[in-house]
């Protein structure tokens, strides 16, 4: 099997390849009365096959425009501002940058004890150069301190992208009241 064009070691990113395939019959076989464009090669787009001699078959596939699944999360992180109460959500934007679509996109919270997906992600397909979001805030009745979890976009093509979220909890200024 050869493939033009030939990748160096991986396919290349919006680019067609055709591949060509060679199949002899085994010594006493031909593949005489076999229809033109008898065989099928998975994931192509166009099959074309050619017999020479009266055992040998050229069979050409050309498969469809290769793409790319990758995306962002954005920010990357999210500090939020001390507070004492009314803490807000904050959302997370995931573009997709690749020229693919991202699909059975899911999005968790690492450890879940201390934030919650308060709106949960917009949509479980992104299209090429598309967006969707979702919003994360913190638990109340929590006590003082930092709290820290890591928020992760999972999808189909290995789709993993992570941002870190981190939230202090302060006492309130004497004279204040909760």
């Amino acid at each position: 099997m050869a493939w033009s064009p030939s990748p160096a070691t991986t396919f290349e990113v919006d680019t067609v390849y055709t591949t060509i395939i060679i199949k002899s019959a085994k010594d006493g076989y031909t593949p005489t009365g076999l229809a033109n464009n008898f065989f099928t090669v998975e994931g192509s787009t166009s099959v074309s096959t050619e017999y020479l001699a009266a055992s040998t078959a050229v069979i050409e596939a050309e498969f469809p425009e290769t793409v790319s699944f990758t995306a962002f999360v954005a920010p990357t992180s999210k500090t939020y501002i001390a507070a004492t109460a009314g803490y807000t959500a904050k959302r997370f934007t995931i573009i997709n940058t690749g020229t693919g679509n991202l699909a059975n996109v899911q999005a968790s919270l690492g450890i879940g004890a201390d934030f919650v997906i308060s709106a949960a992600l917009s949509a479980a397909e992104i299209n090429a150069g598309g967006a969707a979001t979702v919003s994360v805030r913190l638990k109340t009745g929590l006590a003082l301190g930092t709290h820290t979890d890591t928020l992760t976009i999972t999808g189909d093509n290995a789709l993993f992208i992570t941002a870190n979220v981190s939230f202090t909890i302060k006492t309130a200024p004497s004279g204040m009241y909760m």
